[in-house]
């Protein structure tokens, strides 16, 4: 049950989480498992800003390890070496523990990496990498190939590829992609709620203030008239690209404000209809601007991406423009020549901003790569802690780290419980998609369960983040509506907000994702009725 903010007003929290993405939605669930207090506080919805808008790869670590050089470069920097090797040796257990803990979230794929003439990294230290990380084993899930010469070439892969004739190698490998990170997110957020925590969506924090040893924040909720104050001995700052935004209302009135910790990196992918050869394969290359550019199977289709580059736009309205996808279907094109991609064949697109951690030399970030989390008792804000760069692969990781860096400066109150990583009990709404592919029928009894219980507030919220529709197989106007009605009487809304919502979402399938919802002409006068009835209104 949603607490409303009156029921919250002067309580007190050991840890107060403030952006429910999926870090955060994870330190939630690891901190409730130690047995801490935790209020969770999430400005729009669970799981609807980055979480979702990634290229979905779970990652094994090899690519940590490749030398860039020569392999006796690990001789004359051993400091360096041994860092990656334990940052590759965490990715692996990771992807391990994904693998045997939440194997329905996941789709495993080959991987194919083409190695050219004068391209730097040759296929040979890729097998150090390999061979370090023990993934040449038989028995290993990662099933790693390389193959050289005339047999790379001849690949089905390699042919698809520009100037294949220049290929030297062609490594093989599996990686695992995540079919739904937005479900992963309120899993973990039921979860801790199960094990006692307090979340809220739509709630945003307005007031932030250190006295009496603990932090005071003012929470207001959207369409509740009440506000609330709140209470935590430690907060924890995952808002992703909002970070700095968070810490300057926390800042308050001190003379020394905090550093810039984060910068927003704009990045995004569209998908289209490949030819069958594509198939069932993962292909990870270089674009001209010599950054990473994958082709990823996606039911039925394929997604490319990503682009990266830094936004300094409007957070609020992050989507991808044509001059992006533009520039995206021709790296496609260049890369696979045989492909021909038009615009008009893009049939979806996203758009994300990921929180990179600030480096003054480099416009995209911190080279690193990987997680930080920022102790800010050092400028001035005691226990508060912000992460920057948190990635979906390595998320529950994080939020171990986080818990430590909070067991630091306070105690749990409470006693640990064991945490659960299975899927919900609303699980089988995964499969929504896939059935209404094999029979027509959508499965709306779950759908309208979901919405009974799970804290959606719209259209978008349910058929982006509780059940897996809008990612296709994609849905007609009738679909849409039919789902709107369905949940209707449980979320109490009435003909005209039934309306609302299925115009609001076309428009939000157009604006964001370039995506058409087919309309009958029966709908369609329907919202336009709609429509003109609220401009009559105005």
């Amino acid at each position: 049950m949603l607490e409303s903010l009156s029921a919250l007003q002067e309580r007190r929290f050991d840890v107060l989480v403030i952006g429910g993405g999926i870090n955060g939605a994870a330190a939630a669930q690891h901190l409730a498992a130690e047995g801490y207090s935790v209020l969770l506080v999430e400005k729009g919805d669970f799981a609807s800003a980055a979480t979702g808008r990634s290229t979905r790869i779970l990652h094994w670590g090899i690519r940590y390890l490749a030398p860039e050089k020569s392999p006796w470069e690990f001789l004359r920097h051993p400091i360096g070496f041994l860092k990656k090797f334990r940052e590759s040796l965490v990715l692996a257990r990771e992807y391990e523990e994904f693998r045997s803990s939440t194997p329905d979230y996941l789709n495993s794929y080959p991987v194919f990496v083409p190695f050219f003439k004068n391209g730097g990294v040759s296929g040979w230290q890729l097998d150090i990498a390999a061979l370090l990380l023990g993934a040449r084993r038989k028995s290993s899930s990662t099933n790693y190939r390389r193959y050289s010469g005339r047999a790379a070439r001849d690949l089905e892969a390699a042919r698809l590829i520009r100037d294949h004739s220049q290929i030297t190698q062609l490594l093989e490998f599996e990686d695992c992609q995540f079919a739904w990170p937005e479900r992963m997110c309120l899993d973990a957020l039921l979860d801790a709620q199960r094990m006692g925590a307090c979340i809220r969506n739509y709630t945003r924090v307005s007031g932030l203030e250190y006295r009496d040893g603990r932090w005071s924040a003012l929470l207001e909720g959207g369409d509740e008239a009440a506000s609330a104050n709140v209470w935590a001995s430690a907060i924890v700052n995952t808002t992703g690209v909002w970070v700095d935004e968070l810490l300057r209302m926390a800042a308050g009135n001190l003379s020394d404000k905090p550093t810039q910790k984060a910068v927003g990196i704009k990045g995004i992918h569209f998908m289209a209809k490949l030819p069958p050869e594509f198939d069932g394969k993962i292909i990870v290359g270089r674009n001209r601007s010599n950054t990473q550019l994958s082709c990823i199977p996606w039911r039925g289709l394929h997604y490319f991406g990503p682009t990266e580059v830094p936004y300094q736009g409007d957070i609020e309205n992050v989507s991808p423009t044509d001059e992006e996808v533009t520039f995206l279907v021709n790296e496609a094109n260049h890369f696979f020549p045989g492909l021909g991609l038009k615009m008009d064949q893009v049939r979806f697109a996203w758009a994300g901003v990921r929180a990179k951690t600030y480096h003054p030399e480099h416009s995209v970030g911190d080279p690193a790569g990987t997680a930080r989390i920022h102790d800010l008792s050092l400028e001035g804000l005691p226990k508060l802690f912000t992460l920057t760069w948190g990635t979906i692969n390595q998320h529950r990781l994080t939020a171990r780290r986080l818990v430590e860096a909070v067991k630091g400066v306070h105690a749990p109150s409470g006693k640990a419980k064991p945490l659960s990583y299975q899927a919900s009990i609303n699980r089988k709404a995964l499969l929504a998609g896939e059935q209404k592919q094999r029979s027509g029928k959508l499965d709306l009894s779950c759908i309208v369960e979901i919405a009974r219980t799970e804290y959606p507030r719209t259209l978008v919220d349910i058929l982006f983040r509780r059940v897996d529709l809008a990612w296709g197989p994609f849905l007609s106007g009738d679909e849409v509506r039919s789902i709107a009605e369905a949940v209707a009487p449980v979320l109490h809304w009435n003909a005209e907000r039934v309306s609302t919502e299925v115009e609001s979402f076309v428009g939000y399938m157009r604006h964001q994702h370039r995506y058409e919802v087919p309309m009958s002409a029966e709908e369609q006068q329907s919202d336009d009725l709609s429509s003109s009835a609220r401009n009559i209104a105005l």
